[in-house]
């Protein structure tokens, strides 16, 4: 899975990751911080249907986080 967030300035911000088949129960993937530009994630190979990502920091001047592109494919 690749994440691409906040590409403007030096802004950076932190977020967790979770997965998920139903939304009820949710496997956490990733805590990161202090990220900005493209994040490579990997995990073991599992069903997703769901992706949460919820920021938790983020150092723009709006305080919101920014998230630009989500991939996420599939290996056979």
């Amino acid at each position: 899975m690749n994440l691409l967030v906040g590409t403007v300035g030096n802004d950076v911000y932190n977020y967790n990751i979770e997965i998920s088949t139903d939304k009820n129960e949710w496997a956490h993937i990733l805590s990161a911080e202090k990220q900005k530009d493209w994040k490579n994630i990997k995990f073991n190979k599992q069903p997703v249907i769901f992706i949460k990502i919820a920021g938790t920091v983020s150092t723009a001047e709006h305080s919101r986080f920014d998230c630009i592109r989500l991939e996420c494919f599939t290996e056979k």
